[in-house]
């Protein structure tokens, strides 16, 4: 969502810690996502496609 809106959070001033983001998302969501995101490398992966 950042590159559409042009946002960068880090030039205003946020910070990535536990406090600001990790311990407001649930760890079910944070496993969700890593294993979305998992499934779609193996996926890129295995049809010879390059992931970045």
């Amino acid at each position: 969502m950042e590159p559409a809106v042009e946002l960068d959070i880090l030039d205003a001033g946020w910070e990535l810690t536990v406090d600001t983001h990790l311990n407001r998302v649930p760890k079910a969501c944070i496993h969700e996502a890593v294993s979305e995101a998992n499934c779609i490398s193996s996926k890129a992966a295995m049809a010879g496609g390059v992931i970045g």
